[in-house]
């Protein structure tokens, strides 16, 4: 039995436009999000590690029994690198508070990435942001599809709906939208898409 998400519904529809229509909304997979933090968190194990290791050795209390005096306050120059530490060690937490907030929608017009909180984030993806759909599935059924890409040459990251149920239908809708855009921008500027070599 499906159960439906109102409050995701509702976050998406208070971002329809006019004429706008709701074809599909859905939330982000916890696990696909808590999974993508692991390798920060092993790298924040040994980071941590270190930077308590030299907050110690730099106040003196490792090695000596009185300290370094004065010299101890040397250590404080690590709480940063503590903090970061931490802040890496915790990702698993932070990464499943951002997916508990974002909700993500498909409309007849365009593809929607919408993130709660304090404040609310909304990203729009229309058919000129679309380049080609890509669906990356598990033998569940759920599975990611990106349709976009941000950023630089050198730190390109891809756009999409992550860890959705039924990525498949997902897709099928995506394409149906875009390709359905693309057919009515080519009628609007045939000149635009047709090129004479005499």
């Amino acid at each position: 039995m499906m159960t439906i998400d109102y409050e995701s519904q509702q976050m998406a529809q208070a971002e329809l436009e006019s004429g706008e229509q709701l074809l599909w909304h859905g939330r982000p997979g916890g696990r696909r999000f808590i999974l993508g933090s692991i390798p920060i968190v092993l790298f924040g194990i040994p980071w941590t590690a270190f930077s308590l290791f030299w907050m110690a050795a730099a106040s003196g209390f490792l090695f000596t029994k009185s300290g370094n005096g004065i010299f101890s306050l040397f250590a404080l120059f690590g709480v940063p690198f503590v903090l970061v530490g931490f802040g890496m060690l915790g990702s698993p937490y932070w990464a499943y508070r951002k997916m508990k907030r974002t909700v993500y929608a498909l409309t007849n017009r365009r593809a929607l990435i919408i993130t709660g909180g304090r404040s609310k984030t909304i990203r729009s993806y229309s058919g000129k942001d679309v380049g080609i759909i890509e669906r990356v599935e598990r033998a569940n059924g759920k599975g990611d599809i990106y349709f976009s890409a941000a950023g630089g040459n050198e730190s390109t990251q891809r756009v999409g709906f992550l860890g959705i149920s039924d990525a498949r239908r997902v897709e099928r809708l995506l394409m149906g939208v875009f390709k359905k855009e693309g057919a009515e921008r080519a009628a609007a500027f045939p000149n635009k898409l047709s090129h004479s070599f005499d």
